[in-house]
């Protein structure tokens, strides 16, 4: 979601996962961007996730 705050600033809400969210401060004209912002949040999410299950392989592990 989108939060429009004063100053020309916007407050962008990514849900990752359950338990992780990213916040994100941006201007407003980066919103006309919007399909590279979500590529980008996208690609990122996708790395987190693997780094959690990684993790969680590790962590499960004998």
């Amino acid at each position: 979601s989108i939060v429009k705050l004063t100053g020309g600033r916007a407050l962008y809400l990514k849900e990752i996962n359950r338990h992780l969210a990213l916040i994100c401060v941006l201007r407003e004209e980066a919103l006309t961007k919007q399909a590279i912002i979500e590529y980008n949040i996208n690609q990122f999410q996708k790395a987190i996730l693997e780094l959690f299950n990684v993790t969680h392989q590790i962590s499960s592990s004998p």
